[in-house]
C-alpha cells in the first residue's frame, strides 16, 4: 500500500477522512500465473490490514470471467476456475482471521 515515497491511502486519508473502497484491482495480463499469485498473496493482506489504519472497506476484483476482449477474469468463460481463483480465496481467507 505504501510506494517507495507516496502513501496515496494516507493522503485520501488524511484529507477527507472517508471511507476508501478499490472498485478495479487486477493483476497485469502479463504476468505469469506464478507472479500474479505472488501479487494476489501480497496485496489482498495488505487491503485487508489497511481497514484499520485507512478505512478501506472492500474491493472488487476485476474481472470475475474472462471475455472476449481479454484473459483479465479468475475464471474462464465456461467457469472453471484459474490458478488465481485459489489464490484469492486462500488471500481473503487467511487474512479473515
Amino acid at each position: 500500500m505504501t510506494g517507495t515515497n507516496y502513501n496515496v491511502l494516507k493522503s485520501l486519508h488524511d484529507a477527507y477522512n472517508l471511507p476508501i473502497m478499490f472498485t478495479e484491482l487486477g493483476v497485469n495480463t502479463d504476468f505469469t500465473t506464478a507472479q500474479a499469485q505472488e501479487y494476489i498473496a501480497k496485496t489482498i493482506p495488505e487491503l485487508v490490514a489497511a481497514k484499520a489504519t485507512y478505512n478501506v472497506i472492500g474491493f472488487n476484483w476485476y474481472e470475475l470471467y474472462d471475455d472476449p476482449t481479454g484473459n483479465y477474469g479468475i475464471l474462464t468463460s465456461s467457469a472453471g476456475q484459474k490458478p488465481i481463483y485459489t489464490a484469492i480465496k486462500q488471500a481473503v481467507a487467511a487474512a479473515a482471521k
